[in-house]
This record gives structure tokens, C-alpha cells and sequence, in this order.
């Protein structure tokens, strides 16, 4: 019996000590009826391990793409289509136990090969973590407005945050 509870008790610790997933949020736009969620793991020490990128078609999951914080100082591509970097994500003060200021620049027009960029900073409280506008409001969501031109998409008009 003594040796039951001490397993018991090492499988216990052992499930509180690994890995959880935090939904950060949801992408979604009128581009298209795909529906992202940025999920990352952290340790049980409440530090950042793994940044994903989830994408569900019709609700039902489809991909999973990760990225690797070490390469975000640099800024790492979330989103490609028609060999162009459409969307991507960098930082200058980022920190796996703090966080930081994220700068996502995005492909305002591909017919001039204009971008665009709003900020963001993903911040831990307590036993999370979640993402706010530079006023400190936790966003939700992200809504990507497309750019049309004689009902062509040539780039990402707005990027929206839903609260």
C-alpha cells in the first residue's frame, strides 16, 4: 500500500510539473472562414516553452505550426501566400519568464509592396498569460480586414482587436 501512494503521489507531481497550454487568442477576418488560435506552452514554472499557431477549416482542426521564441528578436513569417511574407511577428525585449512588446508588421499592399505594423504586448499574471494594446486592455481576438482593389485582394487593410 505504501508503495501505491508513493506512486501515486510521483504521478501526481510528475502531471503538475509538465507542460499546459494557454489559448492566447483567436485570428479570424473576412478573407477568408479559417480560424487561428495562438496557443503557447509554459513550464511548470509559469515561463514560455512553445508558441503554436492552430488553424481550423470549417471547425475542424487542420495544422499546427510552431515558432521558436528564440528566433523572434530576428522576427519570424506566421503567415505566407503568393511568395510573399504576409504577416510577421518581432520583438526587441522579448523574455520567456516576462514577456514583451510585440511588433506584428503585415503586407498592407501588394501591389506596391507597402507594410504595415501595430504592437502588442503579451504579459504573464499570476498562472497565465495574455496579450494587451499598448493601453494595458486584454485583447481577445484579432479580426484581419482585407484590402481589395477592383475586388482583388492585394493586402490586409486593418488589423482589429476584439476585447
Amino acid at each position: 500500500m505504501k508503495n501505491l501512494l508513493s506512486l501515486f503521489a510521483t504521478l501526481l507531481l510528475a502531471t503538475s510539473l509538465s507542460a499546459k497550454e494557454i489559448v492566447l487568442s483567436t485570428v479570424t477576418s473576412d478573407i477568408d472562414s479559417d480560424i487561428i488560435k495562438i496557443v503557447v506552452d509554459v513550464d511548470q514554472h509559469n515561463e514560455l516553452i512553445s508558441l503554436y499557431s492552430d488553424t481550423y477549416k470549417n471547425n475542424i482542426f487542420y495544422q499546427r505550426r510552431a515558432y521558436k521564441f528564440d528566433d523572434i528578436a530576428g522576427g519570424f513569417v506566421i503567415y505566407h501566400a503568393s511568395n510573399r511574407d504576409v504577416v510577421t511577428l518581432s520583438s526587441d525585449d522579448f523574455a520567456t519568464y516576462a514577456g514583451g512588446r510585440i511588433t506584428m508588421t503585415y503586407l498592407y499592399s501588394g501591389l506596391s509592396n507597402e507594410y504595415r505594423s501595430t504592437r502588442f504586448d503579451i504579459v504573464q499574471d499570476e498562472n497565465t498569460w495574455y496579450i494587451t494594446d499598448t493601453n494595458n486592455r486584454a485583447i481577445t481576438s484579432f479580426y484581419f480586414k482585407a484590402k481589395k482593389i477592383w475586388g482583388k485582394l492585394v493586402g490586409i487593410k486593418t488589423i482589429d482587436y476584439r476585447y
